[in-house]
């Protein structure tokens, strides 16, 4: 546990602290191609500055990527603070180049002025992130800067023989698609037969630009060497490969030292990669690295309010961090927040092992997820087809199968805290959930029926998620079924995964509870009449029994219980419910509707009953979209009773902020595009397959024999409202998630398996009689 606690108690600590103000020069070293295997012990002990900013700095790891994945994108996204895109094919031209200049005047109809540096393209780029899935505004730092009198500059580029690569400029231009001053062009190289491409970064010219920028002020320097030798080096022998690299990192180093040693006071320093070493992508490390080092930063990692992960950050946080520094504020189409320090003592260990860890699990996650959602789908059309054809034999270990499904989600969870306490191998945590999911369904089912075991299962699952979640969700985030920052779906809160799986399972629970107490009441044998005993004359006269109850009696104690029920129930769902909105635990919006539907649905069928129990396809509609509303309605108080400032709120948080605005735009493109990606992901996701085998289970299970329906109401009447409480939840699940599917997905699972169960056991007993 010494990284768990260590990393809780750092993060409580300081939360919030921020670098001071700066009115000088702020620079940033932009080295695309740079990422976490170049920060070896051994290769940073021959890069003296470099290790120095490292180790006094403030350090993090980047989520750069986008949904194109290229240069010019990461460089659009961190300059909008919000995701964005340009185009390989828009290049940024050097002012005093008279081809560039005609170009930006007949692209733009606007004159350049006294630009260094200006992108023909911009009235292009601006118009592809203003559409209905995407309003990201690049040029907005510069522009913000601009208008606040901080001086811009950018210098360097990132050609080979492939072609121009000019993209810095995407970073810091203005909404024209200008640069204040710069320099992009060929000077910015110098030939040398040996280096990569022949060229290399002309040093003494990108530090006469820097020079030629007076604070306040922002500097983009570009360092394009070690791109160019990646894109190089597979034609490299390996000892050359490495003595080449060497020598374009080393003179990365002379770089940075030149300009810590130019800099004055209140002046500061970042070192940023916008695109990852190939070879990193090839193992599994997205991340890109992120230095900070200036006035008032000590050594600590960087985190944000958009992923409360010690140690992470993305490219959109960079805008606002950059403008922190200046003390603009940053406007609500900055999707990004400051970055924050988190202090430790030795935060370069400590990044890098939970570096080891989140790549560990991203590499390993499609080869543990990926066949179990298919052997999940299997084991349910196999289960039904044991059934439909009486497989007798089968049903018993049709069972175990049944119940392992069940188990896997806490199996997965439990590796994730083990994650936490000691990082675990790929092939370790593939063989402690295999043998984690067959320990827990037998021990579940160790004398107890199959039926009885599954809503216990559920029970715990959904306790120790709660748990996990009230304890920062330490293994949700070290889980394969958790969320990665490496995909950047979600830092923070319950992910979609584990979302499916709580409703779903507190709801099994919940009318496996109320089944067992119909039952247990209904078969309650009446006391019996006490014998006649013979008279004895020294025997005292036999006390009387109480009289019986009267009918009234009787109904008002079941009424009483069946009140105490109900409010236990409702009490236990609202806290499920409330964990899925609240800012700092769930922050799951999609989720707390889904719950309230899903919730609402099974505690009106069990308790107010009546019409509830016979709703018609218009009705439950009514009910259901009356339940999204109130859902909705306690979203929005939660976040006003819990206020937050800005820069630290949430997601929902921020949704509910900008629709108080009236900023419908943003609001409406955040819905567009998350119906896009759940659109994209029910044709692609391997989770389509147990959505589909759950319904197809649900379906038959009630439909056959005939009145199967009405039968299993009479006899199971809470089971059924739960059954159903699941089936329209997924629905909602579907309909209010961006990755919908999967929620719904895990989600059905609980209505699924214990439907089987049911059929199992009903014929079992058929057979035994």
């Amino acid at each position: 546990m010494k990284l768990h606690r260590g990393m809780n108690h750092a993060y409580s600590a300081v939360e919030g602290s921020e670098p001071r103000k700066s009115g000088g020069k702020v620079t940033i070293v932009s080295i695309p191609g740079w990422s976490f295997p170049d920060w070896d012990e051994n290769l940073l002990n021959q890069l003296p500055n470099i290790d120095g900013l490292i180790r006094k700095g403030a350090i993090g790891a980047m989520n750069v990527r986008t949904p194109e994945k290229g240069l010019e994108d990461s460089y659009a996204t961190m300059g909008a603070g919000a995701p964005a895109f340009s185009s390989a094919a828009y290049s940024a031209w050097n002012g005093g180049d008279g081809a560039g200049l005609e170009l930006y005047r007949r692209l733009t109809g606007l004159e350049p002025g006294e630009a260094g540096v200006v992108v023909p393209e911009i009235a292009a780029i601006r118009r592809r992130n203003n559409n209905r899935s995407q309003h990201s505004y690049p040029g907005l730092l510069g522009e913000l800067l601009r208008r606040n009198g901080v001086a811009a500059g950018v210098f360097g580029n990132s050609d080979n023989e492939q072609g121009k690569k000019r993209f810095a400029p995407l970073l810091i231009m203005d909404e024209g698609g200008r640069v204040q001053k710069g320099g992009v062009g060929d000077n910015m190289l110098i030939s040398e037969p040996g280096a990569p491409y022949a060229a290399r970064t002309n040093t003494p010219e990108l530090l006469r630009g820097w020079d030629s920028v007076k604070g306040p002020a922002v500097v983009v320097l570009e360092w394009g060497d070690l791109l160019r030798f990646q894109a190089e080096e597979s034609r490299y022998d390996t000892l050359q490969a490495e003595r080449d690299k060497l020598e374009v990192l080393r003179s990365l180093d002379g770089l940075v030292g030149e300009v810590l040693r130019r800099q004055q006071n209140g002046d500061s320093i970042w070192l940023i990669s916008p695109l990852v070493s190939t070879a990193a992508a090839r193992n599994k490390m997205h991340l890109a690295p992120v230095v900070q080092y200036g006035p008032g930063i000590s050594a600590g990692l960087l985190t944000s309010p958009s992923t409360r992960r010690a140690g992470i950050v993305t490219a959109a946080d960079f805008a606002p961090s950059l403008l922190a520094s200046f003390g603009i504020e940053a406007p609500n189409d900055m999707v990004g927040r400051a970055a924050t320090i988190v202090r430790y003592p030795d935060s370069l260990s400590v990044l890098l092992k939970e570096l080891g860890t989140i790549s560990e699990i991203y590499r390993i996650r499609p080869r543990v997820l990926i066949p179990f959602v298919s052997v999940e789908a299997v084991v349910l059309l196999a289960a039904l087809v044991a059934i439909w054809f009486k497989l007798g034999r089968t049903l018993r270990w049709i069972e175990t199968l049944l119940l392992l499904l069940l188990a896997a989600p806490l199996s997965l969870l439990l590796i994730g805290w083990m994650n936490a306490v000691y990082p675990l191998s790929g092939s370790v945590q593939v063989a402690l959930f295999i043998v984690l999911s067959a320990i827990l369904g037998s021990l579940f089912s160790y004398g107890r029926s199959a039926l009885y075991a599954a809503g216990l299962l559920s029970g715990v699952t959904t306790m120790a998620l709660l748990l996990d979640g009230v304890l920062g969700a330490e293994g949700m985030k070290r889980s394969v079924l958790g969320y990665d920052p490496m995909i950047g779906a979600r830092y923070y809160g319950m992910g979609n995964e584990y979302m499916g799986v709580v409703v779903g399972a507190a709801t099994l629970a919940f009318v496996a509870v109320m089944e067992r107490r119909r039952r247990r009441d209904a078969f309650r044998p009446r006391p019996a009449e006490p014998a006649a005993l013979p008279a004895a004359a020294s025997a005292p006269a036999p006390a009387k029994a109480p009289p019986p109850l009267s009918r009234a009696a009787t109904f008002a104690r079941r009424r009483r219980s069946a009140g105490l029920a109900a409010a236990v129930a409702a009490a236990a769902f609202g806290a499920v419910a409330l964990y899925l909105a609240a800012p700092r635990l769930g922050t799951n919006a999609g989720g707390a509707i889904t719950a309230a539907v899903a919730f609402g649905l099974a505690w009106l069928r069990s308790f107010a009953r009546g019409a509830f129990r016979r709703l018609g396809p218009l009705p439950l509609a009514l009910v259901c979209a009356g339940l999204v509303a109130a859902a909705l309605a306690a979203l929005w108080l939660l976040n006003a009773a819990v206020p937050a400032d800005a820069s630290r709120q949430s997601h929902i948080g921020r949704a509910m902020a900008l629709l108080g605005d009236g900023r419908t735009d943003l609001i409406a493109a955040t819905i567009v595009r998350k119906l896009q990606m759940n659109a994209h992901l029910i044709g692609v996701s391997v989770w389509t397959k147990v959505l589909a085998a759950g319904l197809l289970v649900m379906a038959v299970a009630v439909l056959r024999p005939r009145g199967a329906f009405r039968r299993w109401e009479a006899l199971y009447p809470h089971y059924m409202s739960g059954f159903i409480a699941i089936a329209v939840g997924a629905v909602a699940a579907l309909a209010f998630n961006d990755s919908g599917i999967v929620a719904a997905a895990t989600m059905i699972v609980y209505a699924a398996v214990p439907m089987l169960l049911l059929r199992i056991q009903e014929d079992s007993s058929s057979h035994s009689a």
